[in-house]
């Protein structure tokens, strides 16, 4: 896991290979906890659905488009969605804020985003172009 510090612009990164996740989460938790002038939190967020921008400040209506979302990206939204409240838990006063994968195609007209498919098929889980691994494309 890496931070970086914007004021003295620089990365800093922990590496934690022992323990089982939740014994991993403390630790990096614990680390963050010691770090000092943290003002916001930024987490990659794999999928959350349809989303209208790339960046959204977390808030209950973020929290729960990622929980909804969480089966297709357990592994990466469930250790996401435990930051969120563990780091609400220790620093309230910091911001923290979801940038989302799936916003790579936040901005296609919905004509180039849909698939041609039957409406009644995508009622509850649209079928659509979400742009998975949408971070590391536009990182290029």
């Amino acid at each position: 896991m890496s931070c970086y510090d914007v004021a003295e612009q620089r990365h800093g990164a922990i590496q934690i290979l022992e323990g089982n996740e939740e014994e991993r989460l403390a630790q990096f938790i614990s680390y963050v906890a010691k770090l000092k002038g943290i003002s916001a939190v930024l987490h990659r967020v794999v999928h959350a659905g349809y989303v209208q921008q790339n960046v959204a400040r977390v808030s209950g209506d973020v929290v729960a488009a990622i929980r909804h979302w969480n089966h297709l990206a357990p592994l990466h939204n469930g250790l996401t969605l435990r930051l969120i409240d563990s780091l609400a838990e220790i620093m309230p006063e910091v911001s923290q804020f979801a940038v989302f994968d799936s916003g790579l195609y936040a901005h296609l007209p919905k004509v180039a985003r849909c698939y041609a498919l039957p409406a009644d098929l995508d009622s509850d889980w649209p079928v659509s172009r979400y742009g998975f691994h949408g971070l590391a494309h536009l990182s290029q």
